[in-house]
């Protein structure tokens, strides 16, 4: 649905974090007499730009909303009252991502889904750059598009990461939707399961061409990918097939790991009108990961450090314990954050098959040990990030591999995961020779 821009119209935008932001950065410009709401209390530095823009604020949840826009961001719940009796005074709700894919020129490759979405969508846009077309990576990866949308032409390509917040109420087509996978996540934002599988599902029915897990959704016309089954585009002996053709070896992947695999094989599916098998072993081989996701960081007598902070669930640390633990160094593993309200069972049973030592921070400290201490698994509680990979790193002999996997948000004490693993870079950058 086509969102208005009209010189002198006013809009509200509620939430002020990064999304919220570009919104504001974008529009003021244009004219539009804009209003900043946040519940919370915002930064210095985010009420000297709104300043600088001639945008008023009103934080701490004061006033009401404004004009016949109104951008939500993407953690705002669609339901929250303010946003209601907006939409009952007639107002149009809609967001960042809308607003993006409404005027976006480019051929848009949407990707979502619980675990590896990141990973699919960067593989996706390396692919993606054999063309030798332009190639834009953004969305719920962590860039707003909005910045550059206006150098963007119908001949390049997008590769747009959304969430489940973005998807709940987007209406904008896409030319290809990719679902990686589903499983449990954000139950403390979505009131149920079955709230978060319709969000994540509604992204087929914007999209023109369809690619998902094999398995999932099973009525839907899609282009199939597994690692574990027959599909359009699969795994065997070791081979990473698609359409019939051999693809790579997954000893090729750079990134360790059967789920690397999987990411691989969906973004092929997805770029496979573009891309031959060489380009498809090439970007295996080339493609180190993205940052903040099983990134090894530096060296310290002889332990490795690795950040992982990108690890919000225990599903998806679940994982990375997993694929590190195939090297066979010894893990020691730092979680806790702020909890999404989900079973910390996938995550105790992968640190026990592992034999993984744990360090516990955060919020959600006393959640996992709960967890841990009902399977008999042994940890340490060490209150900040910071001290607990000090303790890691006081335990940890030549060999071993310290990892933040979180399994948790970073909500607690940092603005964001990025900011979580950068914080972790630095600490360990702080580490002496033992």
């Amino acid at each position: 649905m086509h969102i208005p821009l009209n010189k002198g119209m006013t809009a509200s935008v509620l939430g002020l974090g990064r999304s919220g932001m570009a919104v504001i950065e974008y529009l003021a410009p244009r004219g539009l007499a804009l209003c900043a709401y946040d519940d919370g209390e915002v930064s210095p530095a985010v009420r000297a730009r709104l300043s600088a823009l001639g945008v008023p604020l009103f934080e701490r949840g004061e006033g009401e909303l404004r004009g016949e826009l109104v951008f939500r961001a993407p953690a705002v719940r669609p339901d929250t009252p303010r946003l209601c009796r907006a939409a009952l005074r007639g107002a149009r709700i809609t967001s960042e991502a809308e607003l993006f894919l409404n005027l976006c020129p480019a051929r848009v490759y949407a990707v979502t889904g619980s675990d590896g979405k990141t990973t699919t969508s960067s593989y996706l846009a390396d692919l993606l750059s054999h063309t030798g077309r332009r190639v834009y990576l953004g969305g719920n990866i962590g860039r707003s598009l909005l910045p550059v949308l206006d150098g963007m032409t119908a001949e390049d390509l997008c590769v747009f990461e959304l969430s489940s917040f973005q998807l709940s109420m987007l209406e904008a087509r896409v030319h290809c939707g990719v679902v990686t996978n589903i499983s449990e996540n954000h139950l403390n934002w979505h009131k149920s399961m079955a709230e978060y599988t319709a969000a994540k599902r509604h992204l087929l029915s914007l999209s023109e061409k369809r690619v998902l897990r094999a398995g999932l959704f099973p009525r839907e016309d899609a282009v199939r990918f597994s690692t574990e089954e027959q599909a359009d585009y699969f795994l065997r002996n070791g081979v990473l097939c698609g359409r019939g053709l051999a693809l790579c070896h997954e000893s090729d992947l750079r990134l360790s790991g059967r789920h690397n695999a999987e990411n691989l094989l969906a973004a092929a599916a997805a770029a496979e009108a573009f891309v031959t098998p060489a380009e498809v072993k090439a970007t295996a081989r080339r493609f180190a990961g993205a940052p903040h996701r099983m990134e090894w960081v530096a060296e310290r007598s002889g332990v490795h450090f690795y950040n992982s902070s990108i690890d919000t669930t225990p599903s998806r640390t679940a994982v990375t314990v997993a694929a590190l633990s195939e090297r066979g160094h010894r893990l020691l593993v730092l979680c806790g954050g702020r909890e999404k309200g989900l079973s910390f069972a996938p995550l105790t049973d992968a640190l026990t098959r592992a034999r993984a030592r744990i360090y516990l921070f955060g919020e959600a400290a006393e959640r996992i040990a709960a967890s841990l201490r009902a399977e008999g698994v042994s940890y340490t509680v060490s209150g900040s990030m910071e001290q607990a990979l000090c303790d890691a790193y006081a335990d940890a002999e030549r060999g071993d591999t310290v990892l933040l996997s979180p399994a948790c948000t970073s909500f607690d004490a940092y603005a964001d995961f990025e900011a979580r693993g950068e914080a972790f870079r630095f600490a360990v950058g702080k580490l002496k020779e033992k």
